[in-house]
């Protein structure tokens, strides 16, 4: 299983993580130097051993669940 954190405005991927507590703690430092809106323009996604993906929160979600800690649940911003 591993993280991928995308920027969806460009359709770039930032970066791709073993574990979600690593991808939170770059969510975290991202959202401290830009602005808060750009958490928008963020999503984490979950690809697990059969290569299947999902999306573990986007949006306004993210930065919650990044403040959070993390869970196995997913968030998504409505």
């Amino acid at each position: 299983m591993h993280y991928e954190l995308w920027d969806v405005e460009t359709g770039n991927i930032v970066s791709d993580f073993d574990t979600e507590i690593e991808a939170l703690t770059l969510v975290r430092d991202l959202l401290a130097a830009n602005k808060p809106d750009y958490a928008g323009a963020l999503a984490l996604g979950r690809t697990d051993d059969y290569g299947r993906t999902r999306i573990v929160a986007e949006g306004e979600a993210l930065p919650a669940l990044a403040e959070a800690g993390g869970t196995s649940s997913s968030r998504r911003a409505g």
